[in-house]
């Protein structure tokens, strides 16, 4: 399970012990945990801030002096800020403290600096030690999040400490699903601690056994469309292969009923290699109509794949925010025409969804993309919310966040996907889910995970250089036949 911040503290206070109790259960927690990969005579010092994290570290350190470790702690700060954190302080004897960290040597260095609460940058006066512990070689462990880093978004300040080791503490945060991104910890371990529950968390879990519990299967007296109908509107002169993605995607996910709506430039193109796609021409006197005509009768429309060179793209745009009451999904050159006139997401009738990639956002929403993607789970929900849309945010993790704060962080996927047209799968294959189950935030959810669960199936036979996205027919049906589905 993954908390935010706020989450956590609540979690905390609902827990029935007290600061004090939890301190010593989470000292003895780190005990337990640390010292099967540590030796007697190894030399550890643990750094120490003045808040319950250095305080976390403090009682490991009693605990640590108490069965014969050799330990050194170092106070970062060196006014203690809780009671907690004086109250340990006190009992452990003056000889373990040192006063100067360069002079020191240790095998084991344990990081408990900044807590899950820390946000900003680290003072200019600390940089210089935490560019000290960073060089030294000794193994390296940081006590929930890694200092210097914030709990709740990929953001970490340059200088921040990074760990061979990274112990979460009861609960994940989302700092820890971002390690593609960050790179602070080489392996993580969660270590369980007695706290409370919450009976609704932000952050939303998929899996295998998730995506077939809400995956609907066709039933024995089916019949064409029965499990939604979805429409395509995409491509344009020299872009068919942006559209014929989208349908790819859609017809892994199971689509039996799938239109297309593109210009007449295109079609013979797509519909060579889509057969049972019914498709719907148009040029720039018949748009309104072709499209007006099938948009009411399909569960889910996707629109901007592939129309760069369309003339009456905006057109499009404004028919399906104005006319359409299903859901709508806006994919790249969509989202472009969006920028500097937002408010017309707020007049629109459909249920929407966007798929931006991380520098679409930053442009979107008119914010540096390095400030957006360090904090990208915070910007996205202001939009999600302010304009009550669910947000797919493609980057290295992709998140999902809905507009009543629901958020979803894939840890799936590889660097396979950085490559031109995989947004366009990725459409497709929300596409159709979103036309075959009526939550959207869900539909979205299963589609990010089925389409990285696939790429990892696939990068297991296939190389990650020539990665072919056509290979996902294949591997989506071969998942399909395992199930007997």
């Amino acid at each position: 399970m993954i908390v935010n911040v706020n989450e956590m503290k609540t979690i905390e206070a609902n827990t029935p012990l007290s600061t004090k109790e939890l301190i010593n259960i989470v000292g003895k927690a780190l005990f337990s945990t640390i010292t099967p990969l540590i030796k007697n005579q190894d030399k550890i010092m643990i750094v120490c801030g003045k808040g319950n994290n250095g305080a976390d570290g403090l009682a490991l350190a009693n605990l640590l002096i108490k069965n014969n470790y050799n330990v050194q702690v170092y106070l970062f700060h060196k006014d203690a800020k809780t009671s907690e954190n004086k109250e340990l302080l006190a009992k452990l004897p003056s000889t373990i403290f040192i006063n100067d960290i360069t002079k020191q040597n240790p095998d084991i260095i344990i990081d408990c600096i900044y807590g899950f609460s820390f946000k900003g940058s680290i003072r200019n006066d600390e940089k210089k030690l935490f560019d000290y512990l960073n060089n030294l070689k000794a193994f390296k462990i940081s006590i929930d999040i890694n200092s210097g880093c914030e709990a709740d978004n990929p953001a970490c300040d340059p200088h921040a400490f990074k760990s061979d080791l990274t112990l979460a503490l009861g609960y994940y945060k989302p700092f820890h699903m971002f390690n593609k991104e960050h790179q602070m910890f080489k392996k993580l371990q969660l270590i369980a601690l007695p706290l409370s529950s919450l009976d609704n968390y932000s952050f939303i879990n998929m899996d295998l056994e998730t995506f077939l519990k809400y995956y609907p299967k066709i039933k024995p007296n089916a019949h064409k469309g029965i499990n939604g109908k979805a429409l395509i509107i995409g491509g344009s002169y020299g872009m068919a292969g942006a559209t014929m993605l989208n349908c790819l995607g859609s017809l892994c996910c199971g689509m039996t009923y799938l239109h297309v709506a593109l210009e007449d430039t295109i079609y013979p193109i797509v519909a060579t290699k889509y057969p049972t796609v019914v498709f719907h021409p148009f040029d720039r006197n018949c748009f309104h109509n072709v499209i007006e005509n099938i948009m009411h009768n399909v569960d889910a429309i996707c629109y901007g794949s592939g129309i760069n060179q369309l003339p009456y793209q905006n057109d499009i745009l404004e028919l399906l925010l104005q006319n359409s009451y299903k859901t709508v999904i806006l994919d790249a050159q969509a989202i472009r025409l969006l920028i500097d006139k937002l408010f017309i997401l707020k007049l629109r009738k459909p249920q929407l969804i966007i798929t931006p990639h991380i520098k679409e956002f930053a442009d979107l929403i008119n914010k540096p993309l390095e400030l957006v993607k360090a904090h990208k789970i915070t910007y996205a929900l202001e939009f999600a919310k302010e304009y009550n849309t669910i947000v797919v945010l493609k980057d290295t993790n992709t998140i999902i966040v809905s507009p009543s704060g629901e958020i979803h962080i894939n840890t799936m996927g590889n660097q396979a996907l950085a490559r031109a047209g995989s947004g366009d799968l990725l459409t497709g294959f929300i596409l159709s889910l979103c036309a075959l189950i009526k939550d959207n935030f869900l539909a979205c959810t299963m589609a990010v995970w089925f389409y990285n669960y696939l790429c990892e199936q696939i990068t297991k036979d296939h190389s990650i250089t020539c990665f072919d996205l056509e290979l996902y027919k294949e591997y989506a049906d071969a998942f399909f036949k395992s199930l007997n589905m």
